[in-house]
């Protein structure tokens, strides 16, 4: 999925150490301790990992897109997010970590449903919906 990361996911994911190299970054500008603004920028030769990048009053966060954060997860991680789809077109989430089965929110471990399942209305929610689960739960 092509779609790029909101800024409050690309500040979650530089905190857990994303490190892919990337062409899209937001960066931030320091005012008395604090972020006070932002801009994105798309850098089309600079593939980088701007994480690394942060200056005196300057912050730079990475803004990957789901599927550069999907593939993150299985290669530093082993942590693997796919959606299925079901009649009604809504979406739910698979998360396999380590041996491991969840669903999102309606979590299931090792085929046993400890909640009802949580359908999304697209495909964008359900794999945001993923991502943060991972980055708050599993890494």
């Amino acid at each position: 999925m092509n779609i790029l990361v909101s800024f409050e996911l690309a500040k979650m994911l530089k905190e857990v150490g994303f490190d892919f190299p990337v062409c899209n970054v937001f960066e931030t500008s320091m005012l008395h301790g604090r972020e006070c603004y932002f801009f994105e920028k798309e850098y089309e030769l600079d593939i980088d990992n701007h994480n690394k990048k942060d200056g005196e009053n300057t912050n730079y966060y990475s803004r990957p897109t789901i599927a550069d954060v999907v593939m993150w997860l299985y290669k530093k991680h082993g942590i693997w997010v796919c959606v299925d789809k079901n009649k009604e077109s809504k979406f739910k989430v698979h998360i396999s970590p380590k041996d491991k089965n969840y669903y999102v929110k309606g979590i299931v471990i090792d085929g046993a449903e400890l909640n009802k399942i949580e359908w999304y209305n697209s495909p964008r929610e359900a794999y945001i919906a993923a991502i943060e689960y991972a980055l708050k739960n599993l890494i």
